[in-house]
């Protein structure tokens, strides 16, 4: 499905003087100008466009990146104060609009503030709010530990950061584990350390080994240790084989492998897991 305000894939359909036109599916034919077109493109290529509308409100794309797309963070800088609201710079020609009512404070022209880009349904366009409390969960359940995630950072606080993971969750970095430079509204990327039970996300920056992994994936690690770094077992096996070895389910068995393998830690074959870079 084509969506406003995100990066999308489509289809060159055909070439006119002034540019392409896309396959936008339900949205019909979008224009891609033509000092956006790849070199060498040609009718049936798929290129990767942000959509989003131009002035005069008519759909376009652009091979240019913002700085949020919809249903992400930025941390932008105000250009102009108008009629219905504040205007920022988010990378595009057209400048994103923060009407008054999406507006936590009086928004000064030259600062910057951490803005959540989202898809008014309303008026079928997209604005930003600086009301992000809203659009930022508590507790997702997805994340574990080891997982890499993209962070930006909200708030210096008395103990590091607070920062805003994966655009989903609140997170903290302490100022005893960073060592490069941090301000507010920077993104990186970082790695869970720890899921406290407030359900705020403990995030790193550099993954050190004896945080990559939780118990379950250290149980498994420590059997293929004590097999000659060998299990004939894997995803296919029966959830009862899987709980008789480990003593937990076949869904967490799938996690916890899946971490191993995103790490390099392990090979998987169509009869096991192999253990291909040892941790002590």
């Amino acid at each position: 499905m084509v969506k406003i305000g995100r990066y999308n894939k489509l289809e060159v359909i055909k070439f006119v003087e002034f540019g392409a036109y896309l396959d936008g599916e339900d949205l019909g034919e979008i224009l891609l100008p033509n000092r956006y077109i790849p070199k060498d493109c040609k009718v049936y290529d798929f290129v990767e466009i942000f959509l989003y509308k131009d002035s005069e409100d008519r759909l376009i794309a652009t091979t240019e990146k913002p700085y949020a797309q919809v249903n992400e963070f930025g941390y932008l800088e105000v250009v102009a104060n108008g009629n219905y609201g504040a205007f920022v710079d988010w990378g595009l020609p057209k400048d994103l609009l923060i009407p008054y009512s999406q507006q936590k404070t009086d928004l000064l022209v030259g600062r910057k503030y951490l803005v959540f880009v989202y898809f008014d349904k309303k008026t079928n366009r997209i604005a930003g709010t600086t009301k992000i409390e809203e659009f930022v969960l508590d507790y997702d359940n997805d994340f574990r530990v080891g997982d890499e995630v993209e962070i930006i950072t909200t708030e210096k606080t008395n103990y590091g950061y607070k920062v805003i993971v994966d655009n989903l969750v609140w997170g903290i970095i302490f100022d005893t584990e960073i060592n490069t430079q941090m301000y507010v509204g920077k993104k990186t990327k970082g790695f869970i350390k720890e899921i406290r039970k407030d359900g705020i996300v403990h995030v790193i920056l550099e993954l050190n080994v004896q945080y990559k992994f939780d118990r379950q994936t250290q149980r498994i690690l420590n059997h293929l240790k004590k097999n000659n770094n060998y299990l004939a077992i894997n995803d296919k096996s029966s959830p009862q084989k899987i709980s008789d070895l480990f003593g937990f389910s076949k869904n967490i068995f799938k996690q916890s492998v899946g971490i191993l393998y995103r790490h390099q830690i392990i090979e998987i074959d169509d009869d096991g897991i192999k253990l291909i870079k040892p941790i002590d």
